[in-house]
């Protein structure tokens, strides 16, 4: 809870006009929903169904001064899965991301690391899993494209989800125009289930940005493709998923494109992504 205290802590007072006057801010908040398909086989119980979320989030970038760059994440999903046939098989969850960067930024690169403390809270199923998510991350910008990478580990004290958990993160964005983006990327991690059985994971994604008009919004679509394996059952036990994410964000500070917010605002990668499959592990058990 002192490690949730402090990141909000330090999201509010970036935020705070007084606190930042002397400060190079920029920031953006987006809302969308959520709908996708899940195959699942877990220990040959073929029960595919359905995921439906709402997702929001925020971030607040600063620039201290002689090239030091701080930005600060909030992340908030709610939503649930919906197997078949089972009809009593409607899985509530929660999740939640506070996450905090620190690192070293030029026009052209960034480099540094992040903190991030994450909360899944399975209402139907084991309650609240709480990770320490943690690594380095980096950024390098060109005339219309951007790549970007992140590296870490999450942690986790219950041993009955996925834990113990390594990854690598690369992703990249194209401009048509200043005000037209599209990005992908894909991930791979492994972790542990129970203890002793390995979970690999792999995960696309794909999405669409373009701002509205000259104001401060912009619309996006986004597809996301999952896969966790369970390899200590026989057969496997394996989840993929395919979702379809629409929405809205809001950005504000000195970016004005989508362009130039990828280069000087608060564009750095909340590692939150790997929630939603932390969630899915406890139907392993």
């Amino acid at each position: 809870m002192n490690r949730m205290r402090f990141l909000i802590v330090g999201v509010a007072a970036c935020a705070w006009p007084g606190a930042v006057a002397a400060l190079d801010v920029t920031g953006d908040a987006q809302v969308g929903y959520a709908y996708g398909e899940i195959d699942n086989n877990n220990n040959n119980d073929f029960r595919d169904g359905e995921v439906r979320e709402w997702q929001a989030a925020a971030r607040v970038g600063v620039g201290f001064g002689a090239n030091l760059y701080g930005q600060f994440d909030v992340q908030y999903e709610q939503g649930g899965e919906d197997y078949d046939p089972d009809p009593n098989g409607e899985e509530s969850s929660e999740r939640h991301a506070l996450t905090g960067h620190l690192g070293y930024r030029t026009e052209r690169f960034h480099v540094g690391g992040f903190y991030s403390f994450q909360r899944v809270e399975s209402i139907n199923l084991s309650g609240e899993d709480d990770y320490d998510v943690y690594g380095v991350e980096g950024q390098l910008h060109f005339d219309r494209f951007s790549l970007g990478a992140q590296a870490g580990r999450a942690d986790t004290q219950f041993q009955g989800g996925w834990h113990d958990v390594t990854f690598a993160r690369l992703n990249g964005a194209y401009f048509f125009n200043p005000d037209f983006r599209l990005s992908g990327g894909v991930t791979f991690a492994d972790g542990m289930v129970e203890s002793v059985d390995d979970a690999p994971h792999n995960h696309i994604f794909v999405e669409a940005r373009r701002r509205i008009g000259e104001g401060p919004l912009a619309g996006f679509v986004r597809y996301d493709r999952g896969e966790l394996r369970n390899e200590g059952e026989t057969p496997n036990d394996e989840l993929t998923d395919n979702v379809f994410a629409l929405g809205l964000s809001f950005q504000w500070g000195g970016a004005t494109s989508l362009q130039e917010f990828e280069r000087s605002g608060a564009s750095l990668q909340s590692p939150g992504y790997l929630m939603r499959y932390a969630g899915y592990s406890q139907d392993f058990d």
